[in-house]
């Protein structure tokens, strides 16, 4: 029977890295049948940016407080003109753009304004609509960078590291070398400050950016992540479904993961996209749990980096890569 698992495990590596080697930009692709534990990977071991996926590990910290009965979902948080982040390529309908005119100063005493949200609200749109403005207010929840690292440390993830907030993130991306100061932050002129840099410039602060070692990931790591979380190793039962379910609801990355699986294959996932400088991508991702025909899981998380070209280029590498591991797992 070993022989045979072998041979099986080694063809669907093979398939793997063949479309892996085929796609442009740099790919790494893991793949863990949970309930056999069977495993297989393509540069699984090496470093690339998180992107958004770093809101997995995020969300994983807040709802270990939450469990702890250090915070409340219900708890409202405040929100003011200096937490609002743009999106990495300034999509609207986000909750910056939702905010901006009701946090604007009033024209008779220019007095800054505020808001609340609730926490849990603030969680389900950093999750399942990856929205940055929402993702800073709950990592300052979350006790900040060091207190995600530490939590992925305890959980025995050594090659992950969260370290930045969205609004560096952006700035280093843009090359952005001096943000505005807190009290002075408004999305307009944060977007001012990103347009302003040089095209030369803004692609050397890419290039720099696509080889820091601060907020990185290798696919193992993450589907390490994954793999404990979907059998209720790391949050209580209450807060794993509530954090699947936002995983699952996510209409983000529908051409990823889920680009080319059999229509209604359910998919718990987290996507993440740097920006594009010099046309090239410095990450496209994606990674979540497909549920297979048997009933049975299968973690799938790819990492794209350095991608020439636009987006959906990257996106249907992903999704071949998804649908070569789905196929093979069906049949067994």
């Amino acid at each position: 029977m070993a022989v045979q698992r072998d041979a099986h495990l080694e063809h669907i590596e093979r398939t793997l890295r063949r479309i892996a080697e085929r796609a442009a930009g740099l790919v790494g692709i893991t793949v863990q049948q949970l309930e056999s534990g069977e495993t297989v990977s393509v540069r699984g071991s090496e470093r690339f940016p998180m992107a958004s996926t770093c809101k997995l590990p995020i969300a994983v910290q807040l709802l270990s407080r939450v469990d702890r009965g250090e915070l409340s979902l219900e708890s409202p948080v405040a929100v003011t003109q200096a937490d609002l982040r743009p999106g990495h390529d300034r999509l609207r309908n986000s909750l910056a753009d939702t905010l901006v005119r009701r946090l604007a100063p009033t024209p008779d005493d220019g007095a800054p304004r505020s808001a609340s949200l609730p926490l849990g609200t603030l969680l389900a749109r950093m999750v399942a609509h990856s929205d940055n403005t929402a993702s800073d207010l709950v990592l300052e929840q979350a006790g900040g960078p060091p207190a995600v690292t530490a939590r992925l440390r305890s959980m025995g993830i050594s090659d992950m590291r969260v370290d930045r907030p969205e609004s560096q993130l952006l700035l280093d991306f843009h090359g952005v070398s001096t943000g505005p100061p807190a009290g002075d932050w408004t999305l307009g002129e944060v977007e001012r400050r990103m347009d302003a840099v040089r095209p030369l410039r803004r692609r050397a602060a890419a290039e720099r950016f696509a080889r820091d070692p601060r907020d990185t990931a290798t696919p193992d790591a993450m589907a390490t992540l994954l793999a404990r979380l979907q059998r209720g190793e790391l949050l209580t039962p209450a807060s794993t479904e509530r954090l699947l379910a936002l995983m699952t609801e996510t209409p983000t990355g529908a051409s990823r993961l889920k680009g080319q699986l059999p229509q209604g294959t359910p998919v718990a996932h987290k996507t993440g996209t740097t920006g594009s400088a010099g046309g090239r991508t410095a990450g496209v991702n994606d990674a979540g749990i497909i549920t297979l025909p048997d009933g049975g899981h299968l973690v799938v998380v790819v990492f794209v980096k350095d991608a020439p070209g636009d987006i959906p280029t990257a996106e249907i590498a992903i999704a071949r890569l998804a649908r070569a591991a789905y196929e093979h797992w069906a049949r067994r």
